[in-house]
């Protein structure tokens, strides 16, 4: 059976709606105190397109992700015959650093502790975005201050002396071409592609033989309020982008372009 499955940032996940409380500082909690599952958002854009397509739906988003993050997640994710994949990329600037080592972040957001013996997920060592630079990142990482001090360090270093918007446009250029010519290849899994920031004219020639859906959706969604935290999208800007999407598909099965969509 066919599900919807999708990939992104907080701005997928769904953070700050009602079900996914922020602190009085905004900050987004991603595990409980016993470590139980923080999943995302029943009122996000994932869940109301869900509904209205009447399928399953498995929403990948994760919070704080860079583009690389994305795209790692969607390599490693275990896709069925039919998936209808939508991937709503984030921001530019955001880097994310993988390694093999778990005890340098010894869990996810979802609480799920990596037992090293899966290969084919990446431990990750350290996410950046510029903002979070004047951060603690405490926020972000359940682990010792001096580990996050540890960071706050690097990601200082990387933006002052490593990072350029050229070299994030080539490198989400070669993300967005390599998953693209991989689902290519797995039977009867379908990708749309959306853009937070108005990136698509930016991207290299040779990735835009893409399937796009939405660029800069920031505009749109923003329209119609912010949630609790201030920053992210309310749920009413979810729920006019879901609609958005559903429309994009009425029209792409009148054109006789799609027949999948009941």
């Amino acid at each position: 059976m066919a599900r919807l499955v999708t990939f992104g940032c907080s701005n997928t996940f769904g953070d700050s709606l009602k079900d996914v409380p922020s602190d009085e500082l905004g900050h987004i909690s991603r595990v409980d105190k016993f470590f139980s599952d923080i999943k995302p958002s029943r009122y996000a854009w994932p869940a109301k397109l869900a509904d209205r397509l009447s399928i399953p739906l498995v929403n990948a988003g994760w919070s704080g992700a860079s583009n690389k993050r994305i795209w790692n997640n969607m390599i490693n994710f275990s896709y069925q015959e039919g998936d209808i994949v939508i991937v709503l990329w984030t921001t530019l600037g955001r880097h994310t650093v993988l390694h093999n080592d778990n005890q340098l972040y010894p869990c996810d957001h979802y609480g799920n502790y990596y037992n090293g013996n899966n290969s084919s997920h990446a431990k990750i060592f350290v996410e950046f975005t510029p903002g979070w630079v004047d951060d603690s990142l405490q926020h972000l990482l359940h682990i010792n201050s001096k580990w996050t001090i540890k960071n706050k360090e690097r990601a200082e270093f990387y933006y002052k002396n490593l990072h350029n918007d050229y070299d994030d446009i080539v490198d989400l250029s070669m993300r967005i071409d390599h998953i693209t010519r991989v689902l290519k290849d797995k039977k009867d899994v379908k990708l749309y592609h959306c853009f937070w920031w108005p990136v698509y004219d930016l991207l290299l020639p040779w990735a835009k033989d893409i399937t796009l859906i939405q660029d800069a959706v920031e505009r749109k969604i923003m329209e119609y309020g912010k949630a609790s935290d201030g920053v992210h999208a309310s749920q009413l800007g979810h729920k006019m982008f879901a609609n958005t999407l559903w429309k994009w598909f009425l029209r792409e099965r009148k054109k006789g372009r799609i027949e999948w969509i009941r």
